[in-house]
């Protein structure tokens, strides 16, 4: 998770037919008057930061507050169509990298933009007094506002009911995992049994010194063995790690301060799991938020795209995706630790799936938590907890599976074409190289790199 300092630091760097597509549609098919030289781009992304649209809010209420009167509302929506046609009209034949990556995120932006205008105005129009305590599944027009809320997390616009297929099988694997390291540790099919060995005092502390030297010692282990998986540290250095003082107030086991570089633990109960602490250094500090963060800024390959609004989906499934890297980092050294991973992908399959459910299929608190009950283990005590949260910040617990599949995808894609040749080392620089952006453009650079790279390899066999 990300802090609110962390927030307003990326701040700086089908719809019916009916009004609302009309107001869409009018912009979508615009054509520009004359082609527009790639070297517009900063220039354009400067006008897009003039606009001072509102950050994308983590909570669903506080986007709706942040919308702003009818006026102001008009005045965005015209100054982001003219914007919208000089953007389509750039020649797109000569663009490098990063010119790409800017361009994406300038489209990106400038179409969440125009979404949110449209949105906007016909709730303005209805004069819709209160919002609802069910978030979007009670809210009008409420799942065009979730449709909204996809394409500004995960930078892209993917149908529901595929999100919440992509949950279940998420799930199953998940479970299917648990199941292995359950009988290896010695409790096959015996779940009361393993639960009491997991409760047991060993894995838990109240003492902030020995948590803390345990983060540290893994920190230590880690910067060890980065060299196993990446191609240097990119000069980047340990992250701070600290006890948040939210406690309940920010429901999340932990977040990562890019401006103190500080990762902070969230303790959540009155004792400390132990067992969390490798798989929430990786995701929160090296190589998940802290890493990226550094070692993305330090290479500053495209620093103009990286002004723009992050991609949610892309950093969070960067650090979601390297809690899969634990065992080549030195950690998950024992069965408990490795299952405390598997745990909380559980969780977050889960919530892919119940995220969808609560705010599109509009289902009640009660079948979610069955449906918790059915399909998540050894969580029961978050369960409502996740729910709440969930209908506060809709989509905004997708990011993590979403963006993590891609860059798991990616790497297996690229790893089955190369063979031999392929260096993961390579592959997590190209992640890293050029900061975040929309998943497709990634998907596509890594198919460039892989059709590249077998060229090169035919070359050299011959």
């Amino acid at each position: 998770m990300y802090s609110n300092a962390d927030r307003r630091r990326f701040k700086q760097c089908f719809f019916a037919a009916s009004a609302l597509t009309l107001a869409l549609a009018s912009s979508a098919y615009a054509e520009p008057a004359k082609p527009v030289s790639p070297e517009t781009l900063p220039a354009l992304a400067e006008t897009l930061k003039a606009l001072e649209l509102p950050p994308l809010h983590i909570a669903f209420a506080e986007n709706i507050a942040a919308l702003g009167d009818i006026s102001k509302l008009r005045q965005q929506r015209d100054a982001l169509r003219a914007l919208e046609q000089n953007i389509y009209g750039i020649d797109k034949s000569a663009l490098n990298v990063c010119d790409t990556v800017l361009l994406a995120k300038l489209q990106n932006s400038v179409d969440l933009g125009l979404k949110r205008a449209a949105l906007g105005l016909k709730y303005k129009a209805d004069k819709i007094a209160d919002l609802p305590e069910n978030g979007l599944s009670d809210f009008p027009d409420g799942k065009e506002w979730y449709r909204y809320f996809l394409h500004a997390w995960l930078g892209d616009s993917p149908n529901p009911d595929e999100l919440f297929k992509f949950g279940l099988s998420e799930l199953a694997a998940a479970n299917a995992r648990y199941d292995e390291i359950q009988e290896r540790m010695g409790f096959e099919g015996d779940e009361e049994a393993l639960r009491e060995h997991l409760n047991a005092d060993s894995y838990f502390s109240t003492d902030q010194a020995l948590i803390e030297a345990r983060y540290a010692e893994r920190q230590t282990r880690t910067f060890e063995n980065i060299h196993r998986l990446f191609l240097s540290d990119y000069g980047v250095a340990p992250a701070q790690i600290k006890q948040s003082p939210l406690g309940m107030s920010f429901p999340a086991p932990g977040y990562y301060n890019p401006d103190e570089n500080t990762f902070y633990y969230n303790v959540l109960n009155e004792t400390y799991d132990l067992r969390q602490v490798d798989w929430l250094f990786i995701h929160e500090a090296t190589p998940g938020h802290h890493f990226f963060v550094n070692a993305s800024g330090s290479a500053n390959t495209c620093a103009s795209s990286a002004a723009l609004p992050v991609v949610y989906a892309y950093v969070e499934g960067w650090a979601a995706y390297t809690e899969t890297l634990g065992k080549d980092l030195g950690l998950y050294q024992s069965p408990a630790e490795e299952l405390s991973a598997i745990e909380w992908n559980m969780v977050r399959s889960a919530r892919v799936s119940l995220d969808v459910a609560l705010n599109y299929y509009d289902w009640s608190d009660e079948r979610a938590l069955a449906f918790w009950d059915k399909h998540v283990r050894g969580s029961d005590d978050i369960a409502q907890r996740e729910i709440d949260r969930m209908r506060r910040w809709p989509v905004q617990v997708i990011t993590y599976k979403y963006g993590a599949n891609v860059f798991g995808e990616q790497k297996r894609q690229m790893r089955d074409a190369l063979q031999s040749h392929f260096d993961v080392r390579k592959y997590h620089d190209l992640v890293l190289r050029y900061g975040d952006m929309p998943l497709a453009v990634f998907e596509n650079m890594v198919q460039t790199e892989i059709l590249s790279a077998g060229t090169k390899t035919s070359e050299i066999e011959k």
